[in-house]
């Protein structure tokens, strides 16, 4: 076999005959043996093999080699130059030559190349190269490998052309997706079939949001492209607009966002893409398919005031409700406020809706909400809601904004204005209240303390449900799901010994697993006991302030 000589000796006397005779048929017929073991090893056809050869010669000794210095060496005529252009195109197109320069059309000969540093350790070590396979590729993969490629094209610096050249081989190997079916038939600029892969590759991989201006700079370097595709989303010519693949939302210039529409969404989803947890800014975007399924146990007012909920949060009676609110002039935000002791359930129970809705959740990271510099703050709980706005508007199924442990923003506004961190508090709750006001999709806060809540967000919640612990039957339930193992009497004991919440519960089987497979003991009734005392004697016990009498 070829390959059992090692290939630097190939690559070695096949350079010299090249040095001295050129690229011509005597050395093809004089070197079939050392052409044929390169050409096995790297994956080219004789020729390509022979050029790679020579430019791995001249990269070796300088570091990099222009098509000019590379001609010469092999001894070609001018009339040969389109036939080595495409030849090298052709090897750097496999990932064995990467471009050093940016591409000077005026003088082709002064474009320069290097060899692949990995491709030049695999050689060394006398490794076999394989051309990466870039067919049957799933949809996500196409993402991937176009990401790729713009990484590539910008960190080589080559033209736009050969970026397009190289993603729309990359749509005609996989052309049997759906997805690439659709974009195939409904646009027919290859650039904004480009366009919307790679900002289906930066919404299922990073971030639900992309400002414009930076996506079209990394996109492209051409300028005139980037001036081209941002006036017609402006003006609303571009046919990923009119074909309803995108949305721009509606804010300044500069931080004008683009998004992928339902329509898309629904194309990823049939492709088999999902969303992966995403975190975009101050804001984690949950894909309800990440969020484990849940027994829940409530009283009978909030499992009915809960059922209420998902039924008008069920995307076709959700958009008949809103639809009916529009009509009658009423803004058709629905927000939601669970209240209640801590460890009854109210955090679970908004996942819990989101996943049984098969609706994401936008999950506000209120500590990051505040600024230290004088309104800045302000400027943070505008933006959220326009990131949200922009990820509801036009779907019929917007993501659940969620306010957890709400009363840190939600509190009640102070009358004096005694400094700077009051007036902020003060305007972020005034502009709390204007954004619920025009609210469009669902918002849910939870608060173990909404006695702080100021008034004014009273009426801006549709639904106020209050979690109160669990009544007796809930605990036998609780208890049930968490032990199985329990004998009814012992659960009968338990409960009407101790009056605990759910988290309570959780806390005490953690214990018991602990017990278990931690210190290898088995956990009797006695043990429930002293666990369960150790929880209500923990929250009976109150710090005392000051000194005793």
């Amino acid at each position: 076999m070829y390959s059992q000589l090692h290939i630097i000796n190939n690559i070695d006397s096949l350079t010299k005959n090249i040095k001295k005779v050129g690229l011509t048929t005597g050395l093809f017929n004089s070197n079939e043996h050392a052409i044929n073991g390169i050409a096995e090893k790297i994956g080219l056809e004789p020729r390509q093999a022979a050029l790679f050869a020579a430019a791995f010669r001249l990269c070796f000794d300088k570091g990099e080699v222009t098509i000019g210095v590379l001609a010469k060496y092999a001894k070609l005529d001018f009339v040969d130059m389109p036939l080595l252009i495409q030849d090298i195109r052709m090897i750097e197109k496999s990932g064995f030559l990467i471009r050093t320069s940016q591409e000077n059309k005026a003088s082709l000969l002064d474009n320069a190349f290097a060899i692949c540093p990995k491709v030049r350790q695999q050689l060394l070590n006398d490794e076999k190269l394989q051309q990466q396979e870039l067919t049957n590729l799933s949809l996500n993969e196409v993402f991937e490998q176009t990401s790729k490629l713009v990484e590539y094209n910008n960190h080589h610096l080559r033209p736009n052309s050969e970026l397009i050249s190289d993603f729309m081989h990359l749509l005609t190997l996989n052309s049997e997706l759906k997805f690439i079916k659709v974009i195939n038939r409904d646009l027919k600029d290859d650039v904004d079939k480009l366009f919307l892969c790679f900002l289906c590759h930066k919404f299922v991989s990073y971030a639900a949001l992309v400002i414009m201006t930076d996506f079209l700079e990394e996109l492209f370097g051409d300028r005139s492209i980037q001036h081209a595709l941002r006036t017609k989303l402006f003006t609303g010519e571009s046919p990923l607009l009119k074909k309803r693949f995108i949305r721009v939302n509606d804010v300044e210039e500069v931080s004008r966002q683009i998004m992928p529409t339902e329509k898309t969404r629904l194309l990823l989803e049939t492709g088999s893409v999902q969303k992966d947890i995403n975190v975009c800014g101050h804001d984690s975007i949950y894909h309800w398919t990440n969020i484990n399924s849940r027994e829940m146990f409530h009283n009978p007012e909030e499992a009915e005031e809960i059922e209420k909920i998902r039924r008008i949060l069920v995307p076709g009676n959700f958009k008949k409700f809103t639809g009916e609110l529009t009509s009658r002039g009423m803004s058709k935000g629905v927000s939601i406020l669970f209240h209640g002791a801590s460890g009854t359930g109210k955090t679970e129970t908004v996942y819990q809706l989101a996943r049984t809705l098969k609706r994401d959740l936008f999950v506000v990271d209120i500590s990051k909400t505040k600024d230290k510099y004088f309104g800045e703050s302000e400027k943070l709980i505008a933006q959220l809601f326009s990131d949200y706005a922009a990820l509801s508007t036009g779907s019929h199924k917007p993501p659940i904004l969620f306010f957890n442990e709400a009363d840190a923003i939600f509190s009640t506004r102070n009358n004096i204005l005694t400094s700077n961190v009051v007036q902020t508090e003060n305007a972020m709750q005034n502009i709390l209240l204007q954004e619920m006001e025009k609210l469009q999709g669902v918002l849910i806060a939870t608060t173990n303390l909404n006695a702080n809540f100021d008034k004014a967000f009273d009426r801006r919640f549709l639904f106020k449900v209050r979690f109160n612990k669990p009544n007796e039957k809930a605990l036998r339930q609780i208890w049930m799901s968490k032990m199985p193992s329990l004998l009814s009497t012992e659960v009968d004991l338990l409960v009407q010994k101790f009056y605990l919440t759910g988290a309570q519960i959780d806390n005490i089987v953690r214990k018991v697993l602990i017990d278990q497979h931690a210190v290898g003991r088995k956990v009797v009734l006695d043990d429930l006991v002293h666990y369960c005392e150790q929880e209500v004697n923990y929250n009976n016990t109150k710090p005392v302030m000051g000194f005793k009498a």
